[in-house]
């Protein structure tokens, strides 16, 4: 149970209703998806108060139906103080919204009143934390989703999302796009602290957690100028492993190396105890020379995949470490793979034709198979 710390106010202090942010309207959000496909949303939306009455309520269209775990608004209080130089200094509260929560077709609309009006040209934050159960959709541990943003019936200046993954799954980048219009923390209760499972947060930890959301971890997605009514959209996917991500890179990988190793066998065994002819000389020679380009180049293809991947895996020292070893072993090889064959075979053959033919068919396989390698990883 998460519990919001309510502070009293006292009779020296005064409330005001504002967010040092950036002028206008703005949201942030902070989503976890989690094995189940739901997602929980810790959003911070401001509001900026131009008309000349003061705004003591906002209706917001939150997409999907949602449930809503806790509302609070974040207060500023002014507090006097003979001794500081400025005469007074400011903390910041939390206090319970009240909500009236409507459940509609594909969306929830919610009317907000705010325990402290918010002044002329002043700026009011709310502090929203609801859960969408089922909006990543699962199939065989792979999860799609789209998360889409609130909808109201102001211009929003900025909007930043941070979507990450929870429960040791594995989520990469994501996408994002403005859905343009075409015309924390469950219960609120006195308290002195904010509880969350086994942690528990002082009214200082709170302001901190405020300011982490849309900012802390994952992958952040940011809009500019949404006009009201429109919101700004972030999809992806994340799966139970890094392996079932890349499911089906991963088996053409392993099929295009079971087939390699398969055709090098027979190809070896084929050309190993023809007879000695001319003929046979050039075709022996040549086979074997593009069957070592084709392991190279699978080779560099690989070994670029694994460098690009070993910081996910391994500390950054060692990752460069092992980063300046594949490299270096990759270009050992390619220098081999192009002079070798040709060299031994022209020397062999005593026949310096034969040697020049090995060499640019060492080249070219390598190159081949590496341009194929890395199109299929990419399309894939």
């Amino acid at each position: 149970m998460l519990i919001f710390l309510t502070s009293v106010t006292s009779t020296l202090a005064t409330t005001k209703a504002y967010y040092g942010g950036g002028i206008g309207n703005e949201q942030y959000y902070t989503v976890y998806f989690d094995e189940e496909g739901d997602a929980i949303v810790m959003a911070k939306l401001s509001f900026q108060n131009t008309g000349d009455d003061t705004l003591d309520f906002v209706i917001l269209e939150v997409p999907g139906q949602i449930t809503v775990l806790n509302a609070v608004q974040e207060i500023q209080v002014e507090h006097e103080n003979d001794n500081y130089y400025q005469g007074y200094y400011y903390t910041t509260e939390y206090e319970t919204v009240e909500l009236n929560t409507e459940i509609l077709s594909e969306s929830t609309l919610l009317t907000m009143e705010f325990p402290e009006v918010i002044d002329e040209q002043e700026i009011g934050t709310i502090l929203l934390y609801y859960k969408i159960a089922g909006l990543a959709e699962e199939e065989m541990g792979l999860y799609n989703f789209e998360f889409t943003t609130i909808k109201s019936s102001y211009d929003t200046y900025y909007v930043r999302v941070s979507a990450e993954a929870i429960n040791g799954l594995y989520m990469e980048d994501v996408n994002s796009d403005i859905n343009y219009q075409d015309w924390g923390f469950v219960v609120m209760e006195d308290s002195a602290a904010v509880e969350i499972g086994v942690m528990s947060f002082s009214d200082e930890d709170m302001s901190e957690a405020s300011r982490s959301i849309g900012y802390y971890g994952g992958f952040v997605k940011e809009a500019y100028g949404l006009d009201p009514y429109e919101s700004f959209s972030v999809s992806g996917e994340y799966a139970t492993s890094e392996f079932r991500m890349h499911l089906v890179r991963n088996v053409v990988l392993g099929g295009l190396s079971i087939g390699l190793l398969l055709l090098i066998g027979v190809v070896l065994r084929k050309n190993l105890h023809n007879k000695r002819s001319i003929k046979h000389k050039y075709k022996r020679s040549l086979t074997i020379s593009s069957v070592s380009g084709m392991i190279v180049g699978f080779f560099v293809t690989l070994t670029t995949w694994a460098a690009d991947n070993l910081n996910q895996w391994l500390d950054w020292q060692s990752a460069e470490t092992i980063i300046i070893l594949l490299g270096l072993t990759t270009i050992l090889m390619g220098i081999l793979v192009i002079f070798g064959p040709g060299l031994i075979f022209g020397l062999q053959e005593k026949d310096w034709k034969i040697g020049v033919a090995c060499g640019i068919t060492s080249l070219l396989s390598m190159l081949i198979t590496t341009i194929v390698a890395v199109l299929v990883i990419a399309l894939v």
